[in-house]
């Protein structure tokens, strides 16, 4: 797996969800480990950064975005991400806001975990855009939370090419754009499926007839735990089951 600047990529339609706020203690699951690691690269930086088990690569020249920066969360702490996101790439330019995934296989599915972060005064209220720079604008997702909140946001997809672009854009900044850190991962259809609908029911703040069909193909369901929760239905986090006491909060 390659990270390259913007050039001429795939445009598979990306479905971003789950975006997570960091905690900064110890044993979190923020870091996704569903699947198989392609990738993981700690953007900016001249050491290597494990958390839960994954290891982001040291990438001082900045693969995704050619410059890089350091002391980014400004003397705050962010426990076990403290050198995950004290360093970022970045490329403000009119063009620099997308990165092309390369080597992936045609009809294969993936997840892309992105980190961001940036706790300076100059920064800190940014709120971050993504996108699958295929031109249509409604597939992109303006970021719940400012780069202040230090959060993952996950985005999957079916790769309809060999490669794929990511777009990673300042809001009101277009081309202007930073990462901190990133994975990429296989994940199968089960999972893709529960990413990709992960707190779907929620998205309009109603509870509707569509809601309690999505939860009712969920019912029943085990298995379930952080950070997907059987796409979202396991409302109780306990048990690890889609059941009655579920319902109970959907009602």
């Amino acid at each position: 797996m390659v990270l390259i600047l913007a050039g001429a990529a795939g445009a598979a339609e990306i479905t971003w969800t789950l975006e997570t706020v960091l905690s900064d203690t110890a044993n979190r699951l923020e870091v996704i480990t569903d699947g198989t690691l392609l990738t993981a690269v700690n953007e900016g930086s001249g050491t290597d950064s494990t958390v839960n088990g994954v290891t982001f690569q040291a990438d001082a020249a900045g693969l995704g975005f050619p410059t890089n920066a350091s002391g980014i969360l400004d003397g705050s702490d962010a426990g076990i991400y403290n050198d995950l996101l004290d360093h970022l790439g970045y490329n403000y330019s009119a063009t620099g806001g997308v990165i092309t995934l390369s080597g992936l296989t045609v009809g294969q599915h993936y997840l892309v975990q992105l980190f961001l972060a940036d706790n300076r005064s100059c920064c800190d209220g940014r709120i971050m855009i993504y996108g699958d720079n295929s031109g249509d604008t409604s597939n992109d997702h303006t970021a719940a939370n400012a780069l202040s909140q230090r959060y993952a946001i996950t985005g999957v997809f079916i790769a309809d090419s060999v490669s794929q672009d990511v777009m990673i854009e300042i809001q009101g900044a277009p081309g202007y754009g930073h990462l901190n850190a990133f994975q990429v991962r296989g994940i199968d259809e089960n999972t893709f499926e529960s990413l990709k609908n992960y707190w779907s029911m929620y998205a309009d703040d109603i509870v509707d007839v569509a809601d309690l069909s999505f939860f009712a193909q969920r019912w029943l369901m085990t298995g379930c735990d952080s950070p997907l929760w059987c796409g979202g239905a396991d409302l109780d986090h306990l048990g690890g089951i889609v059941d009655w006491f579920d319902f109970a909060i959907l009602a």
